[in-house]
């Protein structure tokens, strides 16, 4: 079992970031532990691996995959050796890891800064460290200006809790080992979530292409997306079976709260839906009046919207309205006509391949049109509303066991954090040769 360092034990290190440490340990300027080291790679960058700095530490990036931007040259990136710390002292609250260690040799962005570590200093204790205050951003009293930046010269005379060499080591071992525990059972729960939306779409697809009827005769349907369909469905463009709307741009004038007023809904709307896929929360809204004044459409509760312009499109999001709404002129509405119901079309518009329907030019978007004319199958009405009747209810359940997988994520995160803050400063005594790991 760990025990905590009693209250008497510990003094106030004079770093915010750090607070009561153990009264043996020296508090030092960070410039007598670290150093910084830059080397330019210059013409040798072909034959050096370019390295990228992650939430899973220093890992090499593959330059020939075609993802991301990547100048014609390298020469004036630096040079990383196995030991260096990497710093990003830029953007420092934006930037999902902004310290690592580096295991590799290769080259970073000459952005980044290096730094070698002196001989008082253990390399993953210093990691650790780093990476404790890097969670809980606790940096903010150093940077400044709007990209948040953290002068060198101020980040190396800031204070450094070091303890002794020795326990340095241990506490580096004791964090490697409980870590790697918590992370197992981290990547656990992710990999039961990866499984659960793997599962979640494939019900979908086979729910709206095959059917319920697993004795149904099926026939191919020609359309490589859908496949074989029942034979008594039909196979046709969206267009055919819903009609597709265009939302409105109203002033900022127009909008706000109104006893006699309907959400106005914006693209980041998408991101708020309950479990369901309905959207039922209200940042703006606009008047009944005002909507007919200037000719907007009010869309009626359970019509489909999704993004038409933006990543936004890119993301796929389909959702669903908890209510009558105005969209804005990025979003639009997919309302069922005769023959189709709101709540199947919304299930069977999760088999829309959006980045098909991209316009070319450097934003991406789409049109009304582009989405009418996408082909899905439509099985008859009795059916539509038996197939979306099993999918709310399926994906109810599965939705219910990947937030609770989610929760347990979160908590393990949590976990790791405070469990880092309090090694590093002191918090734990590890010092006791029948010291026993916390997860033991």
């Amino acid at each position: 079992m760990t025990t905590s360092i009693k209250s008497e034990k510990l003094r106030d290190s004079g770093l915010g970031w750090v607070g009561q440490v153990p009264i043996h340990w020296a508090i030092v300027p960070t410039r007598a532990v670290l150093k910084l080291h830059r080397e330019l790679v210059g013409d040798s960058w072909v034959d050096r691996q370019l390295l990228s700095l992650t939430k899973r530490g220093i890992v090499v990036r593959d330059i020939d995959s075609g993802h991301g931007k990547y100048p014609s040259s390298f020469d004036t990136y630096q040079v990383v050796r196995s030991g260096n710390l990497v710093f990003c002292l830029f953007d420092v609250d934006e930037t999902p890891r902004t310290v690592g260690l580096s295991d590799l040799d290769g080259m970073v962005t000459g952005a980044y800064d290096c730094f070698v570590t002196s001989s008082n200093l253990n390399k993953r204790f210093a990691m650790w460290y780093y990476i404790a205050i890097d969670d809980g951003k606790r940096f903010r009293p150093l940077y400044s200006g709007l990209r948040k930046v953290i002068a060198k010269p101020r980040f190396l005379s800031a204070g450094f809790a070091l303890p002794p060499l020795d326990e340095q080591r241990q506490i580096a071992e004791y964090l490697d080992r409980e870590t790697g525990k918590i992370d197992l059972l981290i990547t656990k729960q992710e990999q039961l979530v990866a499984t659960l939306t793997e599962r979640r779409q494939a019900v979908i697809v086979h729910s709206t292409t095959y059917g319920l009827d697993e004795a149904a005769a099926h026939v191919h349907s020609s359309v490589p997306w859908l496949g074989s369909v029942p034979s008594h469905w039909t196979v046709a463009s969206i267009k055919r079976y819903a009609s597709t709307g265009a939302g409105s741009g109203f002033p900022h004038e127009h909008q706000g709260q109104h006893s006699e007023s309907v959400p106005f809904l914006k693209v980041n709307a998408l991101s708020r839906a309950d479990p369901r896929g309905l959207i039922t929360t209200r940042d703006d809204t606009v008047s009944r009046e005002t909507a007919a004044d200037l000719g907007a459409k009010i869309y009626p509760e359970g019509t489909t919207i999704m993004a038409k312009i933006g990543a936004a499109l890119l993301l796929g999001r389909v959702r669903s309205l908890g209510e009558a709404s105005c969209i804005d002129n990025n979003l639009m509405a997919i309302a069922p006509r005769s023959g189709s119901t709101s709540r199947y079309l919304y299930w069977a518009l999760h088999l829309v391949k959006f980045d098909w329907l991209v316009n070319p030019g450097a934003v991406p978007s789409t049109s009304e049109g582009a989405v009418g004319r996408y082909v899905l199958a439509f099985p008859p009405l009795l059916e539509q509303q038996q197939i979306a009747q099993y999918l709310d209810e399926v994906t109810e359940q599965i939705d219910h066991v990947r937030a609770e997988a989610n929760a347990m994520i979160q908590l393990l995160r949590e976990r790791r954090a405070a469990l880092i803050s309090a090694a590093v400063t002191g918090k734990i005594d590890l010092r006791s040769p029948r010291h026993e790991g916390a997860l033991s």
